[in-house]
C-alpha cells in the first residue's frame, strides 16, 4: 500500500507520495522505501502522473512505461484539454508495439484465478468457523453444504452484477486458454473439499464473471493524472485503475469519484490509504462514522423487537406488520441522523478547509501535501500495522506559468557524482 495526496486550487495542483513499497517474497512480506511513484509526465507541458498499487504492469515497471511513453509516444506540441493526456496513457498502454514479458498474461491470469479461489476459501473458512462458535456439528456432510452454499453464493452475487469491463466472451476465451491453470489451482488450494464436478464447473464460471466485472486489489494499479492542458488555464485531475491486458484490450475503469474538475475552486484528494486524511478533513475516521450508523441500525432494530414483543392483544401477523413499520422508521431516522451528521462535517470541518485550500500559494499547497503523507506515515509508525507508507515524500507542483516544478525528490544516487546525468538531461532539453 502507500498514500499519495493531490491538493488543489485554481492556481496549481500540488500532488506527494511516499517511498514504501510491498513485495511478496516466497510467501513473506518484504517492505522497501525507495519507490519512485510521481513522475513528470511531460519534460515540456504542466503535467504529472502518480501511481500507486501494483508497481508493475504486465511485469513492466510503471516507471519504465512512463518515461517511454514521455520519450516516444506523448507529442510534442501535447494536448489541449488534460484528460485526452489520460486517454492517450490508456490508449498507449493498449498498444500491440510494447513488447511485454512472454509470460506475462500468464501471470497476470494466474494470479487472478488465485484472487477469486481466495474470495471462495475465505468464504468457506468465515462460515465455518461461524458454525463452530455457535455449537454446530461440523461433519463431512455439512461442510460439504457449506462449500456448496458458498460457491453459489458468490456465483449469483457476479453472475448479476451489471458492471463489465471486459466483455464476457473475452473473458470466457481468455480462462478457456488458461484451463489447465485454473484446474491446477482449484485443486491446490480446495483440493481438501473434495470438489463434484458441477462445483468446479461452476467456479469456473464464477472466474469467468468476477475476471468480466471485478478487479483484483493485488493486481491492480492506479493511476492518476494531474495538470493543465494546453488550452487549460486552470488545473484539473484524472484517475483512473488499470489491472491488465488481454487480447489487446486494457481493463480499466475510469475512477470519477477522485478526480477533479477545473471548475472547483480547491480540493484535497487522497489515494490509496486514505483513512488519515479523512480524519483531518471531517474530524472523525470513516471507519467509526460506518460503525456508528451501522450500530445505530442495530439499537432501532432491537427496539423495535421490544417494543412488539410487549404487545400481547395483537395477534402474530399484527405485531410482525408493527414491527416492520417501526422498523422502516428506525431506518428513516438513521438516514436523516447520518444527513444531518455530513452536513455538520461539512459546514464545520472539510468546507472551511477546502474554503482555506482554494486561497493558498503554490509554495503551501505542497506543504500542505506533505504534511497529510507524512501524518499517515506517523500513524503507522506508531501503530501495530506495517509500515506500508514511509519517508521520504516526493513532492511536486504544477503550474501554468512554472510548469512542473519539483520540491522534494529522492535520487537513487548522489547529485554531484553524477554531473553527466543533468547534463544529459539539458542537453535533450536544448535538442529538443
Amino acid at each position: 500500500m502507500t498514500a499519495e495526496i493531490v491538493v488543489m486550487n485554481g492556481e496549481a495542483v500540488a500532488l506527494a507520495a511516499d517511498s514504501a513499497v510491498t513485495s511478496q517474497v516466497g510467501g513473506l512480506e518484504k517492505i522497501s522505501t525507495s519507490a519512485n511513484k510521481l513522475f513528470a509526465m511531460s519534460k515540456y507541458h504542466p503535467v504529472g502522473i502518480m501511481i500507486y498499487g501494483n508497481a508493475e504492469f504486465m511485469d513492466i515497471p510503471w516507471e519504465t512505461l512512463i518515461k517511454v511513453y514521455r520519450t516516444k509516444r506523448l507529442p510534442p506540441k501535447g494536448y489541449d484539454r488534460l484528460e485526452e493526456y489520460a486517454s492517450d496513457f490508456i490508449l498507449f498502454l493498449s498498444n500491440e508495439n510494447i513488447e511485454f514479458p512472454e509470460h506475462a498474461e500468464d501471470n497476470y491470469v494466474g494470479a487472478f484465478i488465485i484472487h477469486v479461489l481466495s474470495m471462495i476459501l475465505d468464504g468457506i473458512r468465515s462460515r465455518l468457523t461461524e458454525a463452530i462458535q455457535e455449537g454446530r456439528d461440523i461433519s463431512a456432510t455439512n461442510i460439504a453444504q457449506i462449500v456448496d452454499e458458498v460457491i453459489a453464493g458468490l456465483y449469483d452475487e457476479w453472475r448479476r452484477s451489471d458492471d463489465e469491463y471486459l466483455t464476457l466472451a473475452i473473458s470466457r476465451a481468455t480462462m478457456r486458454r488458461h484451463s489447465a491453470k485454473i484446474s491446477e489451482a482449484i485443486s491446490h488450494m480446495l483440493g481438501e473439499y473434495n470438489l463434484q464436478s458441477r462445483q468446479k464447473r461452476r467456479i469456473r464460471e464464477l472466474i469467468v464473471h468476477v475476471f468480466s466485472k471485478g478487479f483484483s486489489s493485488s493486481i491492480e494499479t492506479g493511476v492518476v493524472v494531474a495538470g493543465f492542458g494546453e488550452k487549460e488555464f486552470r488545473p484539473s485531475v484524472r484517475s483512473f485503475v488499470v489491472e491488465g491486458l488481454v487480447e489487446n484490450i486494457l481493463k480499466h475503469v475510469i475512477d470519477e469519484q477522485h478526480s477533479l474538475s477545473r471548475d472547483i475552486g480547491g480540493g484535497i484528494v487522497p489515494f490509496a490509504q486514505r483513512e488519515m486524511v479523512y480524519r483531518f478533513m471531517e474530524g472523525v475516521d470513516p471507519l467509526y462514522r460506518s460503525h456508528e450508523i451501522g450500530y445505530l441500525s442495530t439499537l432501532c432494530e432491537d427496539l423495535a423487537e421490544k417494543i412488539v414483543n410487549h404487545l400481547s392483544r395483537y395477534s402474530d401477523e399484527e405485531k410482525f406488520r408493527m414491527k416492520q413499520e417501526l422498523v422502516d422508521y428506525g431506518s428513516q431516522l438513521v438516514a436523516e441522523f447520518n444527513n444531518e451528521i455530513s452536513d455538520f462535517v461539512s459546514e464545520q470541518f472539510s468546507g472551511p478547509i477546502v474554503e482555506a485550500v482554494s486561497r493558498l500559494p503554490k509554495s503551501e499547497l505542497a506543504s500542505l501535501a506533505e504534511a497529510l503523507v507524512h501524518l499517515t506515515s506517523v500513524k503507522r509508525k506508531v501503530s501495530l500495522e506495517s509500515e506500508t507508507v514511509a519517508e521520504p515524500i516526493d513532492v511536486a507542483v504544477i503550474s501554468k506559468g512554472d510548469g512542473f516544478v519539483w520540491v522534494n525528490r529522492k535520487h537513487y544516487f548522489e547529485a554531484e557524482l553524477n554531473p553527466q546525468f543533468f547534463l544529459r538531461q539539458y542537453k535533450e532539453l536544448l535538442n529538443e
